[in-house]
């Protein structure tokens, strides 16, 4: 019982199939063109005996794989004069920054400057505090 619902179900997909096809055979005005991926033509061998029957001349478009390819992106030209690469730190010669250094930029770049680049202690000898160098600029 099965295997004959399936068999009537696939029956009536077939038929609405056609149905559709034959509607949009229909609906063209000057040009109808019918293409299928199959080297067998597919399901488009069913209108073969109708193109026949109705003279229409029929012809293949040449379409070569390689157009169905997308297209390469042409590389850029390469400048005759490349400009020097800046590889070394440039300024003041700061390699590294602890993580810090950037809240204390965006909170002073005075104390920054001072701290990082100047190298000023803060208050009294030594390394000075973040709070101590913020007091001796302000």
């Amino acid at each position: 019982l099965s295997s004959w619902l399936e068999y009537l179900q696939d029956q009536k997909d077939r038929q609405e199939a056609i149905r559709v096809l034959y509607v949009a055979l229909t609906r063209a005005r000057d040009y109808l063109i019918l293409s299928a991926a199959e080297p067998y033509k597919g399901e488009l061998n069913r209108l073969q005996r109708g193109i026949a029957a109705a003279k229409v001349p029929t012809f293949t478009i040449p379409y070569p794989d390689a157009k169905a390819l997308p297209p390469l992106a042409p590389t850029p030209p390469i400048p005759k004069h490349l400009p020097p690469l800046l590889l070394n730190s440039v300024g003041s010669g700061l390699s590294e920054l602890p993580v810090t250094a950037l809240t204390d930029y965006a909170r002073c770049p005075q104390r920054f400057k001072l701290h990082y680049i100047d190298g000023h202690p803060g208050l009294g000898e030594g390394q000075a505090s973040g709070m101590q160098s913020g007091t001796l600029v302000h």
